[in-house]
């Protein structure tokens, strides 16, 4: 396909790709195990639940493995004392900051009054209290705080926005997720750079100010499998969290090779992260306020999930994008996730390649200080799913023990169009 761009990008040339695999240790629980595991750590808390007690169940807005199967042994161990369980919605602003529209995020995660067997109670209305040292006020969902007791259920993980001893868990649940959007839209307004400091404190007011027993958290491997189920007693949450992150980091997936000037995502979306590709593979952060992974020279996307129905949060963290991606982008609905969360930066569009062919010449053309005739690429499918993955001939010296090439180097395959697909 000739463009305009065709004589600046004549002398690039790109590199055969070999098929390699990454190997990541599989941790994963098996059902029995998760069950007797959080049914054993359940049973310290069996004198904590009366009889007729009312118990608030906290779930988010994340895809957590196996949560509906979680949540279930959580509820059945509340009915088998004799408590009333119920579950309530703690995701902040997602599912349009509506508590119609929380409900419905939950069911698409199978989590319904049916499969957990008790009911679902939403609201966006919130209460005050307490404060933090500091003197910020801090709220949480008034259905909960006026509940006997309270349960998070939880995912384990890095944030993608900033980083400290605690990020996302138990203490982001009670500040942002059953903060509602009141809470949450107070926090991000306050702004990423005091996240590390906001999160613990707020969750600790609410701790020390509202009924929470207990928390139900849970560490994801390298696969997004269960591969820990840890129930932490309230007043316990602030010293344990932190070493929960420190193993959840440990057991993330990441690139293997070291240094390397291209990176190719052939999609990103909100099913893949809540940052559209997640950072911590990627480099691109959003924030000055996160950091540990090395971002590549260029990034580079080509399209958008189905899944994410046109919501491109993430391509401001790219360098170029397809314009296949472009058309597919429905602005307002990426736009209504960067305001909320202060990050306009991740809707910011990027250079738009007319096709892929484009797309892969103009990153290696912009590249710094290498060998043009020897880039180092790697090409992903998205950043949930790096076991196997696409690298150029000049990252092959780079091989190690964890990795193994699969086949032969191959050329790129581009339509008539110039685009992959």
């Amino acid at each position: 396909m000739i463009t305009s761009l065709a004589p600046i990008l004549a002398d690039i040339s790109l590199p055969k790709m070999f098929p390699v695999r990454q190997h990541f240790s599989d941790r994963s629980l098996s059902k029995e195990a998760m069950r007797d595991t959080l049914q054993s750590q359940l049973s310290r808390f069996a004198g904590d639940i009366k009889p007729g007690a009312s118990i608030a169940i906290a779930a988010g807005s994340r895809g957590i493995a196996n949560a509906p199967y979680l949540l279930k042994i959580i509820s059945d161990f509340v009915k088998g004392q004799g408590g009333a369980p119920f579950i309530v919605p703690a995701m902040g602003s997602h599912g349009g900051a509506t508590a119609q529209g929380q409900v419905e995020v939950l069911h698409s995660y199978g989590i319904t009054e049916e499969t957990i067997g008790c009911p679902i109670r939403a609201t966006m209305d919130v209460v005050e209290v307490g404060h933090t040292p500091l003197g910020e006020p801090v709220c949480m969902d008034a259905i909960a705080a006026h509940a006997d007791g309270i349960v998070p259920f939880c995912r384990v993980k890095p944030h993608t926005a900033f980083t400290g001893p605690i990020e996302s868990g138990i203490m982001k649940m009670l500040t942002i997720g059953l903060g509602n959007h009141h809470g949450a839209s107070r926090c991000h307004n306050i702004g990423y750079k005091h996240f590390h400091r906001l999160i613990p404190q707020c969750g600790q007011t609410i701790i020390e100010n509202a009924p929470v027993l207990f928390a139900v958290a849970v560490l994801e491997d390298a696969f997004d499998r269960t591969a820990q189920v840890t129930v932490v007693k309230a007043d316990q949450v602030a010293a344990e969290e932190p070493a929960l992150l420190r193993k959840a980091k440990a057991l993330m997936p990441r690139l293997l090779l070291g240094e390397y000037d291209i990176l190719i995502v052939d999609q990103i979306g909100k099913d893949i992260s809540g940052a559209g590709m997640d950072p911590h593979i990627t480099g691109g952060y959003a924030t000055p306020y996160a950091h540990g992974t090395e971002k590549p020279q260029v990034i580079g996307v080509l399209d958008l999930t189905p899944a994410t129905n046109g919501n491109a949060i993430g391509l401001g963290q790219a360098d170029i994008i397809s314009r296949r991606l472009y058309d597919k982008m429905i602005p307002a609905d990426g736009y209504a996730n960067a305001i909320v969360s202060n990050m306009l930066s991740t809707v910011k569009v990027p250079l738009i390649a007319d096709c892929d062919r484009d797309l892969l010449q103009i990153a290696i053309k912009c590249c710094e200080g290498i060998d043009k005739r020897k880039p180092r690429i790697i090409r992903i499918k998205d950043t949930l799913h790096i076991t196997d993955i696409l690298v150029s001939e000049a990252l092959l010296p780079q091989i190690k023990d964890n990795i193994t090439v699969e086949g032969p180097g191959e050329d790129w395959s581009f339509l008539e169009n110039g685009n992959l697909w």
